[in-house]
C-alpha cells in the first residue's frame, strides 16, 4: 500500500507506478494494462489516471509477465501454418505483438496472424507463412470451417448445463456453444465453441445472458470491486483449441494450449475444476 504525498497530486498513475515499483515507464504500463493497480480500491488501467493526495495505491505483483516468445510457445508447425500459444498481455500484430515477435523468433518476416485474440486472451493463435497460405486459410474461416474453442471463467452460477445463443451481433448472424464444467455460487467455468466469428463474441454473448467473462471490463457492469474480483489480474478467456484441415494437403491442423498460470489460480480461489 502507497499513499500519494502532497507533492505527487496530479502526476499520472504511470509515473507513480514506475517510481514505487523502481521500473521502467514501459514496465509500469504493461502493469497497468495487466490491471494490477488498485486506486482507492478500484482497479485502476488508465496510464494517464490523475492521482490525488492521500490516494491509497495498491499494486499486485502477481506472477512475471510473459515479455518474450520461445520455441516453447510454439504449439504446431508445418510448411504452412504455425499456432502459437499467445501469453496474455499481448495484441495479436502490429507493433510489438505477438506477430512481431514470432517473426523474430522465426526470423521470417512474412509471418502474418490469420485472425485475433484480444490483448488479454491467451492460447491459440494462427499464423500463415505466406500469402497463398493466408488466402487459402481466409476462406476457411469465411466459410465456418475453423474449429475453435475457448475456455472461460464467468461471474455467477450457471444453471443450464449446455447452451445455444444465437444472438445477433452487428446485425450479422452469431453463434457460441456454452458448456459448463463447473460452478460455484459466485463464478462458473465454462467451455466455448463458436460457430462464427464476431468481434468480442464470447464476451458480448456471455454478459448478454447476465454471466459476463471474469475481469472483462467493457461488457460488464460496474460493480464494487470484491476479494474475488480483485484477484482476477486480466479477462478470463482463453483460446483452448484450433483445427481445420489444411486446404492444400487435406491434413488436420491441430493444436491445444493448456490454460495459462493465472487462470489456473483463479480457478483454485474460485473453487472450480
Amino acid at each position: 500500500m502507497f499513499k500519494v504525498p502532497a507533492s505527487k497530486s496530479g502526476a499520472n498513475l504511470v509515473d507513480v507506478v514506475s517510481e514505487v515499483m523502481d521500473c521502467s515507464g514501459k514496465q509500469a504500463k504493461r502493469i497497468l494494462d495487466n490491471r494490477r493497480v488498485f486506486v482507492n480500491g478500484r482497479r485502476i488501467w488508465m496510464a494517464k489516471h490523475r492521482v490525488k493526495r492521500g490516494d491509497n495505491i495498491e499494486i499486485h505483483r502477481g506472477p512475471l509477465e510473459h515479455n518474450t516468445l520461445t520455441k516453447k510457445d510454439i504449439l504446431y508447425i508445418d510448411p504452412r501454418y504455425v499456432i502459437l500459444d499467445k501469453p496474455p498481455g499481448w495484441l495479436s500484430n502490429g507493433a510489438g505483438s505477438a506477430e512481431s515477435a514470432l517473426r523474430k523468433l522465426m526470423n521470417d518476416r512474412n509471418l502474418q496472424a490469420v485472425h485475433r485474440l484480444d490483448r488479454d486472451t491467451s492460447g491459440c493463435l494462427l499464423f500463415a507463412v505466406n500469402a497463398e497460405s493466408y488466402d487459402r486459410v481466409i476462406s476457411l474461416f469465411k466459410e465456418r470451417k475453423i474449429d475453435k474453442v475457448y475456455n472461460a471463467l464467468v461471474a455467477g452460477k450457471v444453471s443450464d448445463r449446455v447452451l445455444r445463443i444465437t444472438s445477433p451481433i452487428g446485425g450479422k448472424p452469431a453463434v457460441s456453444l456454452i458448456r459448463i464444467l463447473s460452478s460455484s455460487s459466485s463464478a462458473s467455468h465454462v467451455k466455448v465453441k463458436i460457430e462464427t466469428g464476431r468481434t468480442h463474441q464470447i464476451r458480448k454473448h456471455l454478459a448478454g445472458i447476465g454471466h459476463p467473462v471474469l475481469g472483462d471490463k467493457q461488457y460488464t457492469t460496474h460493480k464494487p470491486e470484491t476479494k474475488i474480483s480483485r484477484a482476477v489480474p486480466r479477462q478470463m478467456l482463453h483460446a483452448s483449441s484450433l483445427s481445420l484441415t489444411c486446404p492444400v494437403t487435406g491434413q488436420t491442423v491441430h493444436a491445444k494450449a493448456k490454460m495459462p498460470g493465472d487462470f489456473r489460480k483463479c480457478m483454485n480461489i474460485l473453487k472450480l475444476s
